[in-house]
């Protein structure tokens, strides 16, 4: 015969178990559909930011070629001459022998 308090105590633990599996479960769901939501707010701040980025780069670049445009019509002779000389040391550079 079993000890009545024994048994008590198995039935409680195994009643214990299956909550616990319960609320895994629902621990491991509220996780994936937070881990859903964080990946797509992240993506969609990682767009954002490389969108902002881009805008920034696109205008700065259209701020030097001004820059230039205006430093060539000042300087025409110079302008000229530092190309040619780049020119000629680039080809040096990369010249195959």
């Amino acid at each position: 015969m079993e000890n009545p308090i024994r048994q008590a105590d198995i039935n409680a633990l195994a009643s214990d178990v299956e909550r616990l599996k319960k609320d895994l479960a629902k621990a491991m769901e509220h996780l994936k559909s937070g881990a859903v939501h964080s990946a797509t707010d992240l993506a969609d701040t990682v767009t954002d930011e490389a969108t902002a980025l881009y805008q920034a780069m696109a205008k700065k670049g259209q701020k030097t070629a001004k820059a230039l445009g205006a430093q060539i019509e000042e300087q025409p002779i110079t302008s000229l001459l530092v190309a040619f000389a780049a020119g000629f040391l680039f080809s040096r550079l990369t010249e195959r022998r």
